[in-house]
């Protein structure tokens, strides 16, 4: 039995209580600090990325991972019911992205198994963890270009700046993961980041926490 086999229930259960430790640390920056529920909302989306990228490494069994999503998106969902977990939940808009997040990282984890591929886990959730996130910060910081989409506010500025940190993230990973030439790996990491930019320009009520890495899974497909 392979060591991954083997230890794989510890992992998974590593890989949640990192996630609950999270949380708590999100929490407690909010009520010692005074932080806006927006930030460490981020800073939450940012770093469960980067937790998830421990997956593919320690896990292979997708049935473990599916079940650590429906663990979590539970207690978000019960978190709002009762009122905790403002960390995460005190933004002052409507948002289903806390529960998508979760989803679209085992969707990337399923993919993964079927195409044994860590491009097509690593590329949709570095994107989504570092360049959403990023983009929405220079938006705010630089609203430049303001733009409506069924009433969600956008900016040119944080979709440029979005297109931009996933470019090159996917350069970087289509590098690294594969054989593919600079000009191939640019032209592909090019496609990826513009087609991602205008499905997060496009998408409302944190549903671009599922539309991004399904984009970039599919332009992977159709062009990889």
């Amino acid at each position: 039995m392979e060591f991954k086999e083997k230890y794989e229930l510890i992992f998974t259960a590593a890989i949640g209580g990192a996630y609950l430790l999270l949380f708590v640390l999100g929490e407690w920056i909010y009520r010692r600090f005074k932080v806006k529920g927006e930030n460490t909302r981020k800073m939450v989306h940012v770093l469960g990325g980067g937790i998830a990228l421990l997956c593919p490494v320690l896990i292979g069994d997708h049935r473990l991972i599916f079940l650590l999503c429906i663990l979590f998106v539970v207690i978000l969902i019960v978190s709002k019911k009762i009122k905790q977990l403002s960390s995460i939940h005190d933004i002052g808009r409507s948002s289903a992205g806390s529960y998508l997040f979760p989803i679209a990282v085992y969707f990337c984890f399923y993919i993964f198994t079927l195409t044994n591929n860590y491009l097509y886990f690593y590329l949709p959730v570095i994107v989504l963890a570092v360049s959403d996130p990023f983009a929405a910060y220079i938006g705010k910081k630089y609203p430049l270009g303001k733009y409506n989409f069924f009433d969600q506010g956008k900016t040119i500025s944080g979709s440029l700046a979005f297109f931009v940190s996933a470019f090159i993230s996917c350069c970087f990973l289509i590098t690294v993961l594969t054989s593919a030439s600079i000009i191939n790996s640019i032209a592909l990491a090019a496609s990826v980041a513009l087609y991602c930019a205008i499905l997060e320009g496009m998408s409302t009520g944190g549903f671009d926490n599922l539309t991004i890495p399904l984009g970039a899974v599919a332009m992977l497909w159709l062009l990889h």
